[in-house]
């Protein structure tokens, strides 16, 4: 989001600004969902359809509690730039995600959606714990290494597209010194937990059986 300090500020800065306003972590979730259900076979009404679920159950309520802390002076700012500041929103988004889960499983969604959320979830809770005991966690770049790594799956060039913008985003963070290098090179961790349940033999297991995604076979030991 674009603020009025960024008047006067270098070329460098501006272009970091954009880079972070067009990959904001709800914006690119929200495309890359609705894209990789579509991109699996689903139909275009449906993957829209499952992606403003996801969007109502998840998105919505993080949107509108970053407005009410950030108007309210709660957090410093629409990055919450502020380590401390950030642990009720992992919470939260834990929780969001909990809820979306169990509705989608309940739903009978498309597999190819309950793996992004098998792995979304843990990293929630694992960018969580690194936030509150360790260092601040990229939201931007968790984001982007977690939907590259998705698109890949379904979609090689986009995957690898998604992965080089992951790259500028990444600098970009470093840029307006909201990161450091370690705490970007930190979130791209991401793409292990999301690569662990993007298989064939792993998602059809999580369709049929409804479990959690570390059920999903011996084949992801290469992983």
């Amino acid at each position: 989001m674009t603020t009025p300090d960024m008047v006067g500020v270098s070329g460098r800065d501006r272009l970091a600004q954009l880079l972070s306003n067009i990959f904001h972590p709800f914006l690119v979730s929200v495309a890359t969902l609705a894209l990789v259900i579509y991109l699996d076979g689903t139909t275009l009404l449906d993957a829209i359809k499952w992606t403003a679920v996801g969007f109502g159950i998840v998105i919505l309520p993080l949107t509108l509690y970053l407005i009410f802390n950030v108007r309210r002076g709660h957090y410093s700012d629409w990055s919450i730039s502020i380590r401390e500041q950030r642990h009720t929103i992992y919470l939260i988004t834990a929780v969001c995600f909990i809820i979306l889960v169990t509705g989608f499983i309940w739903a009978d969604a498309p597999p190819i959606a309950l793996a992004c959320l098998y792995a979304a979830l843990p990293t929630t809770v694992l960018a969580g714990a690194v936030n509150r005991l360790v260092t601040k966690v990229s939201l931007h770049s968790v984001a982007m290494a977690g939907c590259a790594a998705a698109l890949f799956w379904v979609a090689p060039p986009l995957g690898l597209f998604m992965a080089a913008a992951a790259l500028a985003v990444g600098w970009a963070r470093v840029q307006l010194k909201r990161h450091t290098i370690p705490q970007i090179l930190l979130a791209k961790l991401r793409l292990k937990p999301t690569s662990l349940v993007a298989n064939t033999s792993g998602i059809r297991q999580l369709s049929h059986n409804n479990v959690s995604w570390f059920y999903g076979g011996t084949s992801h030991d290469n992983c």
